[in-house]
């Protein structure tokens, strides 16, 4: 998450913690996950050369696709690793990021992953460029609770502490902590921050906190339990386990994110950072308003992508392989139906010509 926010944002390194409140500038700012610039490239050894270590802020743009894929795929790979050694995938404990402390009692609040992915969001609203719009960290809440993360485990958690600068937020004596859930944090977090962020910000913020609602709800069922063991609705039936529940909207928007990730990349400036086929505004009406959700998402409505589990939201090239004993990233080939993707643009490759 320090990646995101060192990449795409002008937070300060005392956002994810107290104890980098003196540092301007995140460690290893140097390297651009989405890789525009390196501690090699030109611009920046001349930019170090100048006197200035510190990234530009006309450098960053939004949390792009790019990044957000490379971002998603490494978490698939510690899934996979830890499918290779007979272990279910789990992200347990404090991550170290936002730890806070009560000033009453002392206590030491740390953060689980989701809390942690919450509090990145509110971070990236805040600090992120203008033309944010959160789709990214929407995707990458998709993919921890595809593969597994328990959306319903609290932590000790001060708001107060968290956003002391909230107009909402009055001093008063005692502890001011109590146990919230990812859902229930990102619920808690002040109006007075989310109004002033863009409308892009605020549709994406909705976004993320019904899916993180309705991946809780499903949690809550006492007669279902996690992991569902079904057989996924596809091609080639295989037997699995899924964390979506019966909710078949998480599976469609587990897939529908991946489908703009792999067929989607903004070339010019002109260009919006995401395609039509993911209007986020129109997700969260249906959401919001009741609807179709297929109806609502291009991708589903047109008939674009090919079919999926509408238990899981995998694709046919993402079926666990026997022979590998791991688990497969599907590309766009397998996500199109017919070609529409705009990544295959030959005149911005650079080739090595022949010896």
């Amino acid at each position: 998450m320090m990646t995101v926010l060192k990449s795409h944002s002008l937070a300060p390194p005392s956002t994810v913690d107290d104890n980098l409140r003196d540092e301007a500038r995140f460690p290893g700012e140097e390297v651009d996950i989405c890789g525009r610039w390196d501690a090699d490239s030109d611009t920046y050894r001349s930019l170090v050369t100048g006197g200035d270590s510190q990234v530009p802020a006309a450098w960053k743009h939004k949390f792009c696709h790019t990044s957000v894929q490379a971002i998603c795929h490494s978490i698939r790979l510690l899934e996979s690793y830890n499918h290779d050694i007979g272990d279910t995938f789990a992200v347990d404990g404090s991550t170290g990021l936002f730890v806070k402390h009560c000033m009453a009692c002392g206590l030491k609040m740390q953060v689980c992953p989701l809390h942690t992915v919450v509090l990145t969001t509110v971070a990236l609203g805040t600090y992120g460029k203008e033309d944010e719009d959160l789709f990214g960290m929407v995707a990458i809440l998709l993919e921890l609770l595809a593969l597994g993360i328990n959306p319903l485990e609290s932590e000790q958690i001060s708001v107060p502490a968290l956003f002391p600068e909230a107009p909402e937020i009055m001093d008063s004596s005692g502890c001011q902590h109590q146990f919230l859930s990812p859902a229930k944090l990102a619920s808690s977090v002040p109006q007075s921050i989310i109004e002033k962020w863009p409308d892009a910000k605020r549709t994406g913020w909705q976004l993320f906190k019904h899916i993180l609602l309705m991946s809780e709800l499903e949690w809550s069922e006492e007669e279902i339990e996690m992991p569902i063991r079904g057989q996924c609705l596809r091609p080639i039936p295989i037997t699995h386990r899924h964390y979506f529940g019966l909710n078949q909207e998480l599976a469609l928007l587990y897939a529908t994110t991946k489908a703009e990730l792999l067929t989607y990349r903004r070339l010019k400036e002109s260009d919006p950072w995401i395609s039509h086929n993911f209007d986020m505004q129109a997700v969260v009406h249906c959401l919001s308003e009741g609807g179709s959700l297929r109806d609502a998402i291009s991708f589903t409505r047109d008939d674009l992508i090919e079919e999926f589990c509408e238990g899981c939201g995998r694709f046919e090239g993402e079926i666990f392989n026997p022979n590998k004993g791991l688990r497969i990233h599907c590309n766009a080939k397998d996500v199109m139906k017919s070609h529409f993707s705009n990544l295959e643009d030959w005149s911005r490759t650079t080739f090595i010509p022949d010896l």
